[in-house]
């Protein structure tokens, strides 16, 4: 597993700082928990790591169902 440079700060752009800021996060927050995020990931046994799998719920996407679509071709578009 390969660690983190603790002395590289993220590149902040303007959409992450707008929305980190409408949470009230400020940067130096999400560097502490994202370094507390790397310490319990790397004590984590593979065991762990197996009954977790073994225990989440599935995900499924509920999409709504398909509409017929007409196309209109006109012989002039399709030579063109």
């Amino acid at each position: 597993m390969t660690r983190p440079d603790p002395e590289i700060e993220p590149d902040w752009d303007e959409d992450n700082i707008s929305h980190i800021a409408a949470h009230g996060i400020r940067p130096y927050q999400l560097n502490k928990e994202a370094r507390q995020w790397e310490k319990e990931i790397a004590e984590e046994k593979p065991e762990q790591t197996a009954r977790l799998i073994e225990e989440a719920e599935p995900f499924v996407a509920h999409r709504p169902p398909r509409q017929p679509v007409s196309l209109r071709l006109y012989p002039r578009d399709l030579s063109l």
